[in-house]
């Protein structure tokens, strides 16, 4: 469970803002989404917060991909040296 929770924190030994985000939205929409079915209680607002929490995760996502793509292109032009 430790090593699940680094992984989720920290990027390349170092903590991550993003990944620290996206898990602190999740948390929030996970904890009111169980509030809200135990209590049996209706938010007019609870559609925002879930739009919010998924265009949060495909922001990250997305970040993710980008990042990985601009990596991999520039490593390998540094190991091709153009």
């Amino acid at each position: 469970m430790e090593k699940f929770l680094e992984m989720i924190q920290r990027e390349d030994g170092c903590l991550s803002l993003g990944r620290m985000c996206a898990f602190a939205t999740f948390v929030l929409w996970f904890a009111a989404t169980v509030y809200l079915i135990v209590r049996g209680l209706y938010w007019t607002h609870y559609e925002t917060l879930t739009i919010a929490a998924i265009g949060n995760l495909l922001v990250q996502l997305a970040n993710k991909t980008v990042e990985s793509r601009l990596f991999k292109v520039s490593n390998d032009r540094q190991m091709t040296g153009k």
